[in-house]
């Protein structure tokens, strides 16, 4: 994967989460903006060779240990840990993107709400 692929996935990933939430219901079955981006990222991190395309592109390679206070534990070597960098990595290059920018939907206006009094 080059740096250029790397950061259209990016924000194309952004771009999509950041749908309104009925949006993302109707697609992903969960308006939960956090767990559509945790299998969204999953997916491309599960691959050792993305997995290092990732951490070679990422603007945020010490994000496991900024989100965590630790790095990820060792099961198994290098190979065994770099997707857990990652995942974090591109995550938080997701949540950064300009293109992140998650919407309401527009008939959940708080001035239409019925008081139930």
């Amino acid at each position: 994967m080059t740096q250029s692929e790397y950061w259209k996935n990016v924000a194309e990933l952004a771009r999509d989460v950041s749908r309104p939430p009925s949006k993302l219901e109707e697609e992903y079955g969960t308006d939960d903006v956090s767990e559509i981006l945790d299998q969204a990222v999953d997916n491309h991190v599960i691959y050792y060779s993305d997995a290092f395309s990732i951490m070679r592109h990422t603007a945020n390679e010490d994000a496991h240990w900024e989100q965590t206070g630790a790095g990820p534990e060792d099961k198994g070597g290098f190979y065994e840990m770099m997707p857990a960098l990652a995942y974090f990595a591109m995550q938080a290059d997701v949540y950064g993107h300009k293109n992140f920018d998650p919407q309401e939907d527009e008939d959940e206006d708080e001035d239409d709400w019925e008081d139930e009094d």
